[in-house]
């Protein structure tokens, strides 16, 4: 039940960025074209993939014990 309700209350506020977002271009009274949409679809898409990536490769160092060794040594005092 908890989890539907995080996942409901997350789902509510993405739209609610979106239609922000959406909102705020029409205020500014910028025209973006369809490609114009696709393009920044497409930037973010990667933004996020990129950001997972990355975030996959940090707990990965993290666990395999290679953020351990700061100084180089391989355990030798």
């Amino acid at each position: 039940m908890k989890t539907a309700a995080l996942i409901a209350t997350l789902g509510v506020i993405l739209i609610g960025a979106a239609i922000a977002i959406v909102m705020a271009w029409r205020s500014a009274h910028v025209d973006i074209g369809l490609f114009g949409w696709i393009v920044i679809g497409i930037g973010a898409v990667l933004a996020i993939v990129l950001g997972g990536g990355l975030m996959a490769l940090s707990f990965y160092s993290s666990r395999r014990g290679f953020d351990d060794r700061v100084d180089g040594r391989d355990g030798e005092s």
